[in-house]
């Protein structure tokens, strides 16, 4: 013959499983504080974790930044931030961030505010 037919196996499509999350509803914040431990999210289950922050209203000056924090259990004083996981709350207005293998819950911090910042923080964590 002049051509073989070659028969090209059927593509078969894993059901990746993910789950979308807010981490934070656009929020104004005038003071360095936490995320209140109860509004933290479960990744629990997940080794992939996708952030996205946008700050529409940006600090008044340099040296705010929101830090991602970690913790394997809801206490206040369990939770630790992610090293070299920060978001510029002076210079940035919108960032993604991409973590693997993170603890169980993840919220965020606020450090070293000058006057007010908003922000809102979007997730998605997939297996």
């Amino acid at each position: 013959p002049l051509c073989s037919l070659q028969l090209i196996p059927e593509f078969k499509q894993e059901h990746l499983m993910s789950k979308s999350f807010r981490l934070q509803e656009l929020v104004k914040v005038v003071t360095n504080l936490s995320q209140i431990k109860q509004d933290a999210v479960d990744v629990g289950g997940f080794r992939h974790v996708v952030i996205q922050v946008r700050v529409p209203v940006k600090d008044t000056a340099a040296g705010a930044l929101l830090y991602i924090q970690e913790s394997n259990v809801l206490e206040d004083e369990a939770f630790t931030d992610i090293p070299n996981v920060t978001v510029d709350l002076f210079a940035s207005s919108n960032k993604v961030i991409r973590l693997t293998d993170t603890a169980r819950f993840l919220r965020w911090r606020v450090g070293g505010l000058t006057t007010s910042v908003q922000f809102m923080a979007d997730g998605l964590a997939r297996t």
